[in-house]
Order: structure tokens, then sequence, then C-alpha cells
């Protein structure tokens, strides 16, 4: 009885245990599956994991660099705004320097057209002073008058202006041969007297006075006016006055 008991029943336990390790076969090959994705899933996630930790490290690596530029930018950027600064003080600077020098410049320009309008004055006066020299020089002296044209010294003193002689009376012919004997101390004294030549040798010339003359106001001041040189120049009734008369001439060969 027990026998027959135990086989069946040994059976559907047997049965009943393949059918559960069926099951549980399956449930294995599922958990096995799950377990080998979860791997694959692991292995790339630790890929993905290393690959992010090495961009991490390279972004701070690269972090870092562009930190330290930065550091280097601010510093230069500050040493830079600092030239900045001082360039724009130095334009300034300038600025006012240029206003000053074209002040300067300006103020410069006008004394220069002030002292050409006077220089140009000055030449004008003086080249009519000039001119008034030369027509002075030019005219016959007034002791053309008291000297004889055909003599030498009178050829020299009035060259070129000799007037025709008029006719001697006969009864001065006596006297002028008496003047003749007091020639000699005439042209001694004569002698004495500067040509023309040596006058306008001594009288400076133009260029010479322009040469000398430093400045215009120094030139105002020292180049005597048209009038004072006029006034200065001995007149012929002066020059006449201190000439000796033929008459005293004639007088002194007669003491004699």
């Amino acid at each position: 009885m027990k026998v027959q008991v135990l086989v069946p029943l040994s059976l559907v336990v047997s049965v009943a245990l393949l059918g559960l390790m069926k099951f549980r076969q399956k449930d294995q090959d599922v958990e096995m599956k799950r377990n080998r994705f979860v791997n694959i899933k692991l292995r790339v996630s630790d890929d993905v994991l290393r690959e992010y930790q090495r961009s991490r490290s390279e972004t701070e690596e690269s972090l870092a660099k562009i930190t330290a530029e930065q550091k280097t930018l601010l510093v230069g950027a500050s040493r830079r705004q600092v030239e900045v600064d001082e360039a724009k003080r130095k334009m300034e600077i300038c600025r006012d320097t240029e206003k000053n020098a074209k002040n300067e410049l300006e103020s410069a320009q006008s004394e220069f057209n002030n002292f050409k309008a006077e220089a140009d004055k000055d030449t004008s006066s003086w080249k009519t002073e000039v001119e008034t020299l030369k027509q002075q020089l030019a005219e016959q002296s007034a002791i053309c008058d008291f000297v004889k044209k055909d003599s030498q010294l009178g050829s020299k003193l009035c060259a070129g202006k000799v007037e025709t002689p008029k006719e001697i009376p006969k009864a001065d012919a006596q006297k002028q041969e008496e003047a003749k004997a007091e020639a000699p101390k005439q042209e001694e004294a004569k002698a004495e007297a500067p040509t023309p030549e040596e006058a306008k040798a001594e009288a400076p010339k133009p260029e010479e006075a322009k040469a000398e003359a430093p400045k215009p106001e120094e030139a105002k001041a020292e180049a005597p006016k048209p009038e004072e040189a006029k006034a200065e120049a001995p007149k012929p009734e002066e020059a006449k006055a201190e000439a000796p008369k033929p008459e005293e001439a004639k007088a002194v060969p007669e003491k004699r």
C-alpha cells in the first residue's frame, strides 16, 4: 500500500519539480539576458564616464590656461589703459603747445609784416636820398666858379661840366697873368681838397648801408633823414663864402 502511494506521489513530485525547473529555467534565462544587457550597459556607461572624465580633465586644463591668459590680459589691459591715459594727457599738452605756437607764429608774422612795411618805407626813403645825393654829386660844385677850367685840378673837379669860357676883357688880362703866379699855392690848397671821386669812394653805397643796418629800428634811428642830409650839406652860398675870392688871391702877389 505504501508502495502504491509512494510511486504515484513520487511521480507527481517529480513532474512538479520538472515543471518548476522548466519555469525557473525560463526565469533564469531572462535574468541572464538582463544581466548581460546590464553588463553591456555598464561597460558602455563606464566608457562614456571615462570619456566624460577625460573631457572634464581637458576642459579643466583649458579653463586653467584661459584663466591664466585672462589674468595676463587683464594686467596688459590695465597697463594699456595707463598708457592711453598718459597719451591723452600728452595729446592735451601737445594741443596746448600747438595753440601757443600758432599764436606766436601769428604774432611773429604780424611783426614780420610790420617790419617789412617799415623796411620798404626805409628802402624807398634811402633810394630817394641816394638819388638826391647822386643829383648833388652830378651837379657842378660851387668851387668850380673859382677854379680855372683849363687847369689840371679844375679838369678833375669840374670834368664834363666845363662851360665855354666867356671873352675876357683886355683890362683883366694883366690880372689873370698875375693870378697865374699864385697858381702853385692854389694848386696846393686844391690838392688838399678831396676830389669828387674820393668823396664818392668815401660815401657808403646803398648795399653797404643795407648790410650794415641790422634792424629797421636801428636803421631808422641811425639813418639821417633827407631833410637832415640836406641841412648838413653845405649850401652853394656858404661854399662861395668860404672859397677865396679872386681879388684876395690877386692881392697876395701884389703885396709880394
